[in-house]
C-alpha cells in the first residue's frame, strides 16, 4: 500500500507477494474487517474524487465473549479420538501409546502431521505475521507471552478495531490481570485505554460453565485512549452476575478502588493485579508492599541474605529420564531406603539370554524429543532447536523388547533417586504423599500420615550426574481458593524436582529452613495468594512481600529452630529433633505464625482480619457449639454448616500471648468493632461464633474436644467417627 501511494506501481515483487497473501489468507480462512466494513476506515473525499482513510476509523463500541483456547496442537485431544484413555498418559507411556496408535507412514499419523503443522503454523502466522504487537514483549531482557492465547489475540484486535474513544465491553478469562503472559496486554490497556471497570466471577457450583468450578473469568470495560493514570473499581469472587447491576449506593454493592499507583507498588514488573476483598484490605497490603521489597530485590549489608528460583526437571522434555519402581525391579535394581541400586554390568553380562547391551539416543525435534537407537548424523547431533543438545543413554536391555525404538536402557551400577512431583510437598512436609498406581490425571497418590513418612515417588531418575543440596522448594500446582495455597518444604538432597516443584537458590542452608517459615506463614500465605489462579508461578514468588530477618538477628534463630523441627521427618532430613507429635507441631507452627505476624508490625486485629481469609481451615475438625459457617446456595438461601476454627483461634492466641496482650473475653465483640467483621447481625458474613466467646477458653475445648490446628482437611466437614475426638482429662494433664 506504501508503494501504491509513493510510487503510483506495483512491482512485480510486491504482486507476487500479494499473491502469496491471499493464497495464505483463503488457506486459514482470514477475515478483512477494512474489506468487509470499508465505511468504518474510509470516507468519501471531500476535496475530490475517490476515497480517504477516515481521522478516526473503527466501531463506537464493541462487546464479545471470544474463544479462550491455546493455539497449540493437542497431542491427546487428538489421539483421544483414538483411545480416549490416553487423557490419563504421560511422559514414555504418552509417547510409546502415540506409537501404537500412529505408526510412522500411517493414516493416523499423517492426520497427526498435517494437524500438528497447520495449528503450528496458525500460531506462528498470529505472532509473526506483523499484524499483533502485544501479544509477546521483553521483560528484563526475557520474552514473555507463551503459547498463543486466542483471548489475547482477541483483545488486541477488539483494541485495534475500535476508534479513538471508542468502548469495549468483554468476558476474558480472569488471567488477564494476573498472568505473566499476559503481560503484553496489560501494558497496551494500561497505556492506550481507559479501564472503566474489572469485576471477576468464580465459576462456583458450575454456575458459568461447565469446567472446574475454581474458573475465574472477568468482565472488562475499556475506553479507547491513551492516559497517563489508571482508576479504576474492581471486584473479585463475584459468584452472581446481578452484581453488574448494582450502582456503588446498593447495599450489596463492593468494590475496591485500582490505581496506576498502587499496580506500579505491587507488581511494576509486570503489572499484575492483586485479588482484593475491600479498601480495608487494600490499604493493608499497601502498607506491608511499602515496607517490605519483594524477593526480587537484592539485599546489601551485614547478615543480608537473597533469594533466587528456578525449575530443574520438565516432566515433558526430561520424560526419557523416568523410570518406575516396577520398571527398576524388573530389571534387577534393589532397593536401599528411598532409593534404587542397579546391579554391575556383570550381573547383566552373566544373564545374556535375559539382557543385551544397547545405546539409545535423545534427539531434539522441536519442542519435543524422540528415541531412537540410530545414532543421529553430525549435523543433527550439534543442538536441538531450544539448544537443548543430543544425549545418549548405554546399558542394558531387556533381549524380548531389545527391538523396541522406545525401550530405554537400565544404566549399571547407579543410583535411581526420586524424582519429586507436586503432589509429594506439603508445608513442612516433604513426604505429604506416597504413589499409589495410574498415569496423569488418573493418578491415584495416598496421604502419609506422620507415624509412616517415608518418600514413595512416582518415578525415579539416574542420581550419578545430579549434586543438589538440600533446598527449599514449593508446590506449583495449586489455587487461591484452596485451604492453603502457598505449600513449601525443604527438598532432600540428591533429589532432583519436576517443573511442577520450583526450588530455591540462596547462600546458606539456613536461609533455607527460614524462608520456609514464612513461606507457609499465615501472613506470607495470605499475600501470595491474592496473586495466583491454579499456578505459583515464579514471576509471582519473585513479587512476593516476604521479609528476610538478619541472619545474625534472634528473629532468625527463632524460627531457623522451629523451621528445623517442622522439616526433620524423615531419615533424609534430620536438622533438628523431629516434631512428629501433631500437637507438638500446632504449637510450633502457631509460634512461628506469631513471630511472622509481629516481624510485618501487624495489630492483633490487622492479623484477625487476615485469618478470615482462610476460609476452609479446620473443615473436619470438631466444632465448638453453634459454631457454623455460611454458605449460600445457587437459589441464595443460607446453609449453616458447624464449622471448627481451631487454626484460626489457636493462630490468635498465640499472637496475643506473643505481643504481650490481653486475648478479648468477647471475641465476637472484638471482631465486630476491632477487626470489622460483624458475625452477629450481618446476614452476609460467613462466620457465626456461639456462646463460647472467651478465646482462652475455646483453644482449651478445642483442645478436650480433640480438634487439632493446622492439620489439612481430608474431608469436608467433621463426623463423629472421625480421627478427632473428646480426650479424656488425663490426656490432656
Amino acid at each position: 500500500m506504501q508503494e501504491i501511494q509513493d510510487q503510483h506501481l506495483i512491482s512485480e515483487k510486491t504482486r507476487t507477494s500479494a499473491e502469496m497473501a491471499i493464497a495464505k489468507g483463503k488457506e486459514v480462512r482470514a477475515f478483512c474487517w477494512e474489506l468487509t466494513f470499508p465505511e468504518l476506515s474510509f470516507e468519501p473525499n471531500t476535496e475530490g474524487e475517490g476515497i480517504r482513510k477516515r481521522e478516526r476509523p473503527g466501531f463506537d463500541a464493541m462487546v464479545g465473549n471470544p474463544p479462550w483456547d491455546k493455539l497449540e496442537p493437542k497431542r491427546k485431544e487428538f489421539f483421544a479420538q483414538y483411545d480416549p484413555a490416553i487423557r490419563d498418559f504421560q511422559g514414555q507411556t504418552l509417547g510409546r501409546r502415540i506409537s501404537q496408535l500412529a505408526p510412522s507412514g500411517s493414516e493416523a499419523w499423517r492426520l497427526w502431521r498435517d494437524y500438528e503443522s497447520r495449528e503450528s503454523s496458525n500460531a506462528k502466522l498470529l505472532i509473526n505475521g506483523g499484524v499483533y504487537h502485544h501479544q509477546v514483549v521483553e521483560v528484563n531482557g526475557e520474552k514473555t507471552g507463551g503459547k498463543p492465547d486466542l483471548f489475547k489475540v482477541f483483545l488486541e484486535r477488539f483494541h485495534q478495531l475500535s476508534r479513538q474513544g471508542g468502548r469495549v465491553a468483554v468476558l476474558m478469562p480472569a488471567g488477564l490481570y494476573s498472568l505473566e503472559g499476559a503481560t503484553g496486554m496489560r501494558r497496551m490497556l494500561f497505556a492506550e485505554s481507559h479501564v472503566e471497570a474489572i469485576y471477576s466471577f468464580e465459576n462456583w457450583g458450575k454456575r458459568f460453565f461447565q469446567i472446574h468450578p475454581s474458573f475465574k473469568f472477568i468482565t472488562l470495560a475499556f475506553e479507547k485512549q491513551n492516559v497517563a493514570r489508571q482508576s479504576f473499581p474492581a471486584a473479585f469472587m463475584l459468584r452472581d452476575e446481578g452484581f453488574l447491576a448494582y450502582t456503588e449506593h446498593d447495599p450489596d454493592y463492593r468494590s475496591v478502588r485500582v490505581t496506576s499507583e498502587f499496580i506500579q507498588l505491587t507488581n511494576p514488573t509486570y503489572l499484575s493485579i492483586i485479588e482484593l476483598r475491600d479498601d480495608k484490605e487494600r490499604k493493608l497490603v499497601e502498607r506491608i508492599y511499602s515496607s517490605v521489597p519483594p524477593l526480587s530485590k537484592k539485599l546489601v549489608g551485614a547478615g543480608g541474605w537473597n533469594v533466587e528460583f528456578h525449575r530443574e526437571l520438565n516432566m515433558t522434555d526430561d520424560a526419557w529420564r523416568f523410570r518406575r519402581r516396577d520398571w527398576l525391579l524388573e530389571r534387577g535394581c534393589k532397593q536401599n531406603g528411598s532409593f534404587f541400586t542397579s546391579p554391575n554390568p556383570e550381573w547383566y553380562q552373566s544373564r545374556d539370554g535375559e539382557f543385551v547391551s544397547g545405546v539409545r539416543y535423545i534427539v531434539p525435534e522441536g519442542t519435543k524429543y524422540r528415541v531412537t537407537s540410530q545414532k543421529p548424523e553430525e549435523q543433527q547431533a550439534k543442538r536441538g532447536r531450544r539448544g537443548i543438545t543430543v544425549q545418549s543413554i548405554a546399558g542394558y536391555l531387556l533381549a524380548d523388547r531389545a527391538l523396541d525404538e522406545q525401550e530405554l536402557p537400565v544404566v549399571p551400577g547407579v543410583q535411581y533417586v526420586p524424582l519429586y512431583e507436586g503432589r509429594m510437598v506439603h508445608q513442612f512436609d516433604h513426604a505429604a504423599k506416597a504413589y499409589v498406581s495410574g498415569e496423569g490425571r488418573g493418578a491415584k497418590w495416598r496421604d502419609l500420615d506422620f507415624t509412616e513418612k517415608a518418600l514413595v515417588p512416582h518415578f525415579y531418575v539416574d542420581g550419578t550426574p545430579i549434586a543438589l543440596t538440600a533446598r527449599a522448594g514449593f508446590c506449583d500446582v495449586t489455587g487461591q481458593t484452596n485451604e492453603r495455597s502457598s505449600l513449601a518444604a525443604l527438598i532432600p538432597e540428591g533429589m532432583p524436582a519436576g517443573n511442577s516443584v520450583p526450588v530455591v537458590t540462596t547462600g546458606a542452608a539456613d536461609c533455607h529452613v527460614v524462608w520456609l517459615a514464612f513461606a507457609n506463614s499465615i501472613v506470607g500465605d495470605f499475600l501470595i495468594r491474592q496473586k495466583i489462579s491454579t499456578h505459583l508461578n515464579i514471576f509471582f514468588v519473585e513479587s512476593w512481600p516476604l521479609l528476610r530477618p538478619g541472619s545474625q538477628s534472634s528473629a532468625f534463630a527463632e524460627l531457623r529452630d522451629r523451621s528445623s523441627r517442622l522439616c526433620s521427618i524423615t531419615a533424609e532430613i534430620q536438622l533438628a529433633e523431629p516434631a512428629f507429635d501433631l500437637r507438638e507441631r500446632a504449637r510450633l507452627r502457631a509460634e512461628i505464625d506469631a513471630i511472622v505476624a509481629g516481624l510485618y508490625d501487624l495489630s492483633p486485629a490487622e492479623f484477625a482480619c487476615i485469618l478470615t481469609a482462610f476460609p476452609l481451615l479446620d473443615r473436619d475438625q470438631p466444632p465448638l457449639p453453634d459454631d457454623f459457617f455460611v454458605r449460600w446456595n445457587k437459589q441464595g438461601k443460607p446453609k449453616f454448616e458447624p464449622r471448627s476454627y481451631v487454626t484460626r483461634d489457636t493462630a490468635l492466641l498465640a499472637y496475643f500471648r506473643h505481643r504481650g496482650i490481653a486475648p478479648p473475653e468477647d471475641l465476637v465483640v472484638w471482631y465486630r468493632d476491632e477487626v470489622k467483621v460483624n458475625m452477629i447481625d450481618d446476614e452476609f458474613c460467613l462466620f457465626r461464633m456461639g456462646p463460647m466467646r472467651n478465646l482462652e477458653q475455646r483453644v482449651t475445648e478445642y483442645s478436650r474436644l480433640g480438634a487439632i490446628a493446622y492439620i489439612p482437611s481430608k474431608a469436608k466437614k467433621w463426623g463423629p467417627n472421625g480421627p478427632y475426638q473428646p480426650r479424656t482429662q488425663e490426656v490432656i494433664a
